[in-house]
């Protein structure tokens, strides 16, 4: 069955509750976005007094055909809470008790009106309309004056009641009608969650698979929009973080869709939607839990229920949201604490409300009504819930309006996936989302599955029998390709290699830049570096190699104002710079190094500087020049800062001899392409994206699954993705998740971008003998006015030697990201207007065309190359972690027995030559090996 790409935003019971049924159904690519920090949504145990406490959800509310219930019984983590309302100390405001019999009655009375379900049915418009006209009649039939104190009393206290029950700021906008929707699960409505409390239910719903969910859940990760269409979604969080999928399950709250759905979703959602997120309410029902040095109240005294009398309602200057508490209530485990309840408008005031102002303001009250009998202590601390301030909330639970009554919209239309009848894209879950368990825990996690069993079903009637080979590669860039070349010339089985992009190759990428056939421009790796080493060797054979060398950082190293740095000035800073890059090679083997790369290489350039009592003119000159190797090394390690480069590692590259900057007659595609054709035919498939590759401890085999339904299965799986989409993707790509220590190396590698911008002239403006220049800024004005930030990173523009009339710029790190952003004729303008500033030349033409690279855009690659960084310092883990194979056991064999299934290769790899084509080459053909030899070993060739 082929597993997509799945996104869940909120680990809520609902998102829980889906993750936990597609996992443990093999749909393991699932990332799960969590606004909080912490799981649970409107589940909220914490701890307070000698126990804990539920800030959200309290109660199981009835046992049969509830989900909930059944989950907690089967783990004996249920039990019967003490807290009955019916039995609760009915008071007055002005102290007087109410008669426990009178209470009784007039609560059997409006249970009986709430409950009419015949009624409810026939009546229009709002439950507070119909209460009231209904209880007045009934109450009248029993021989109860309803006008009394305590019986208006009474009822004003039960507005506020059922207004929590149904989580609504008034029952005059609750359908009287709607509520039938709603449906009691027969049994106890009261059990509670014993120790540990309802925080439990999570780790039942995840049961064996809640390791593997946990590292899946991202924490304060909001999204911001989901840009969907008919075949898949995008994920944008707040944070910038974009993410694809194949479906989207939206489980937010309904005030969050209330507050968002017409920026969140792109295209907007269709009417009956929104009718559905305006129409459906959700209102404010908090929580005060108050802590107090000794129980006052009596042992049997489940609490106290708040009635006012007329004369003695509190206005909103008297702190009026004290007068919508409608009761403090025992808590079950925690005899020291009560539990104050408040719901709709005065929640939300309660809420901006200091804890000092909320617990003296309890006090008050609690001495108000129960001064008379009780001799109340101060409370020592409080905790209270904030579910309407919080923006990821806006609201404790749904309930049905008479809005929606009118315009007809419902949970299901809310619940209806996008697109529809196809294949569900955009998916809604969440108790609001439940025709008839809204409101409930029970009825989160029935949407949850619900949208799980959605997706099964759409995945299993569009699977597609998988595909069988020895080895299945991923990537089809130099890696891929080396591997490809040695399991081909060892003949061991049958490969494919599985190639996101609709060419092989990977960052080598060579754009013809006429119609010739001769003249191309290198978009990635620009040259062979050196001559020992297996693709200089395959070039050289396959005469493919161009005649012409080039070099870097030639050129005139100019000022803004037209002047050049003298020659001395440029010589004596490289040679400074270069000693001090070579002494660094020293700290590989010391166990003591600088900080950093950058830090080591600025304290000794200033010592230096230092030492040599320039004049103030010469000085700044050497420190403008100092500058621009600061963005010359930020470009050739593809990092943002040199802050972060090892200087421990820097000794690890070796450069394997020879010249150093070969060139290509045709492109440096031509020796992909020279790769690809000695490759057995229709091995490599193009437009073939890897979703996930999921293997087992328990069996010799990996499956990888592609985002066009495709399946191979394999006996190993060589990985050859660049270590920018390995950063991105390794919580999703695999499945289970590869080692802590992989996934660390993969954290704490480097790999940012470097970009390329070609300017091509239709004639050449520059004399032969010029090389180019070096844009040299003053080092102390870091954003020069008028001129982008980006554009003050270009560390120059040098002469292609190859072609006519082609100049060359690179930007490294944050900036080359910023160039991405930019048009083409944005691009050309402005590096026009900096070469003639520079050369204090007016007359030079704009580029008849401009070709560059957009690398950390490709979201195949997400930059340039790797460096090692600092990070490895401090972990101490090598990168040769990531190297090793994954190993599983083999049919039939004992447990020491070893079959690699799962190898990663790359340039990142390479313990010596990161960042170069041969090291990613070397990569992928070592790991190719380790399946020769094992086949080798066991005759299976």
């Amino acid at each position: 069955m082929f597993t997509p790409k799945v996104v869940i935003v909120g680990a809520g019971a609902a998102g829980i509750a889906a993750a936990s049924r597609l996992v443990a159904n093999n749909v393991c690519n699932v990332t799960i976005l969590e606004a909080e920090s912490r799981i649970g949504g409107r589940i909220y145990t914490s701890s307070f007094g000698d126990g804990v406490v539920e800030l959200g959800a309290q109660w199981v509310h009835g046992e049969d055909n509830n989900v909930a219930h059944s989950l907690g019984n089967s783990a004996q983590l249920l039990g019967d809470d003490s807290y009955d309302i019916t039995t609760a100390h009915y008071v007055l405001s002005d102290g007087k008790m109410l008669n426990p019999d009178d209470a009784a009655d007039l609560f059997t009375s409006c249970i009986e009106v709430a409950h009419d379900e015949h009624k409810l049915c026939n009546s229009p418009g709002s439950f507070g309309k119909y209460f009231n006209e209904s209880i007045k009649e009934k109450l009248s039939n029993k021989g109860i004056d309803y006008k009394t104190t305590s019986a208006e009393g009474f009822l004003a206290w039960y507005e506020r009641f059922q207004n929590s029950i149904d989580g609504s700021d008034s029952w005059f906008e609750t359908s009287a009608a709607g509520l039938q929707q709603y449906r009691e699960c027969e049994g106890n409505s009261l059990t509670r969650w014993k120790t540990g409390g309802y925080k439990n239910i999570f780790k039942i719903l995840m049961g064996n698979n809640e390791e593997q969910l946990k590292k899946q859940i991202i924490y304060n990760k909001k999204v911001k929009s989901i840009v969907w269409n008919q075949q898949q979604a995008e994920v944008i969080c707040t944070d910038g973080q974009k993410l694809t999928a194949d479906h989207v399950l939206v489980t937010v709250s309904l005030g969050v869709l209330k507050e968002t759905h017409f920026d969140m979703f792109s295209p907007p959602l269709p009417m009956q939607k929104v009718n559905a997120i305006q129409g459906l309410a959700i209102g404010t029902v908090d929580k005060i839990f108050i802590k107090f040095p000794y129980r006052w109240w009596p042992l049997d005294c489940p609490g106290f229920s708040l009635l006012w009398r007329k004369n003695d309602i509190l206005h909103e200057d008297q702190g009026g949201w004290m007068g919508e508490v409608f009761g403090f209530y025992s808590v079950d485990d925690n005899p020291l604490v009560m539990c104050g309840w408040v719901v709709g408008s005065a929640a939300r005031h309660m809420e901006q409300c200091s804890d000092d102002q909320v617990r003296d303001s309890c006090y008050q009250l609690l001495k108000k009504f129960l001064g008379a009998h009780y001799d109340i202590p101060p409370p020592q601390y409080i905790l209270r819930s904030k579910w309407h301030i919080n923006p990821n909330f806006r609201g404790s639970y749904s309930h049905r309006t008479v809005l929606s009554d009118k315009t007809n919209a419902w949970a299901s239309d809310l619940s209806s996936p996008l697109p529809q009848p196809d294949k569900p894209v955009l998916m809604f879950g969440g108790e609001a989302t439940h025709n008839h368990f809204y409101s409930t825990v029970h009825g989160a996690i029935e949407t949850g599955w619900r949208e799980a069993d959605r997706l099964l079903s759409y995945l299993h009637k569009s699977s597609r029998p998988p595909h069988k080979y020895s080895v299945v590669i991923v990537g089809a860039g130099m890696a891929g390709l080396g591997a490809a070349t040695t399991l081909a010339s060892a003949g061991v089985g049958s490969f494919v290699i599985l190639e996101a992009q609709d060419r092989a190759g990977g960052r080598v990428s060579s754009v013809a830049v006429d119609n010739t056939g001769q003249n191309y421009i290198e978009l990635g790796a620009q040259w062979i570096h050196g001559e020992n080493n297996p693709v200089f060797q395959l070039a050289k054979q396959a005469d493919l190699l161009s005649s012409v060398t080039s070099d870097e950082g030639q050129g005139m190293y100019l000022k803004p104002t037209g002047e050049q740095v003298p020659l001395s000035v440029v010589q004596e800073v490289a040679g400074v710079v270069g000693n001090i890059l070579e002494d660094c090679c020293q700290f590989v083997d010391e166990p003591d190094v600088p900080e950093s790369l950058g830090h080591f290489l600025t304290t000794k350039f200033n010592e230096h500087l230092e030492s040599c009592n320039d004049p103030p003119e010469i000085r700044k000159d050497k420190l403008d020049i100092f500058d621009w190797h600061i963005r010359f090394q930020v470009i050739d390690n593809s990092c943002n800062h040199l802050n972060t480069l090892s200087a421990k590692a820097w000794g690890l590259y070796e450069f394997c001899g020879g010249a150093d900057y070969n060139n290509l007659k045709q492109g440096y595609s031509s020796v992909v392409q020279h790769l690809v054709d000695n490759l057995p035919s229709h091995s490599i498939k193009t437009n073939c994206v890897v979703k996930l590759v999921k293997y087992s401890s328990d069996v010799p085999y990996a499956t990888v699954f592609c985002e066009n339904g495709e399946e191979y299965v394999a006996d190993h799986v060589i990985v050859t993705s660049s270590l920018g989409f390995l950063k991105e993707n390794v919580h999703s790509l695999f499945c289970p998740p590869l080692s802590p220590e992989k996934i660390q190396v993969i954290q704490d590698m480097g790999y940012d971008t470097i970009n390329k911008i070609f300017l091509v002239y239709d004639t050449q403006w520059w004399p032969s003998h010029f090389k180019g220049i070096q844009l040299i800024w003053d080092s102390e004005e870091k954003e020069d006015q008028g001129y982008q930030s980006w554009l003050r990173h270009v560390s120059g523009f040098d002469v292609v030697t190859t072609l006519q009339g082609v100049l060359l710029g690179w930007v490294g790190g944050e900036a080359a990201m910023q160039m991405e952003t930019q048009s083409d004729q944005d691009i050309a303008q402005l590096c026009t207007s900096v070469i003639r500033k520079f050369m204090n030349q007016q007359d030079i033409p704009a580029p008849a065309h401009i070709f560059r690279s957009k690398w950390h855009s490709n979201r195949f690659i997400r930059g340039g190359y790797s460096h090692t960084t600092n990070k490895f310092d401090k972990n101490n883990i090598s990168p040769g972690e990531l190297a090793k194979p994954v190993y599983v056991k083999k049919y039939n064999s004992d447990e020491n027995a070893k079959h690699p299934v799962l190898l990663i290769a790359g340039e990142a790899l390479h313990c010596k030559y990161f960042s170069t084509t041969h090291g990613a080459y070397l990569s992928g053909a070592q790991q190719a090996q380790v399946i020769i030899d094992y086949a080798t070993k066991d005759r299976l060739v």
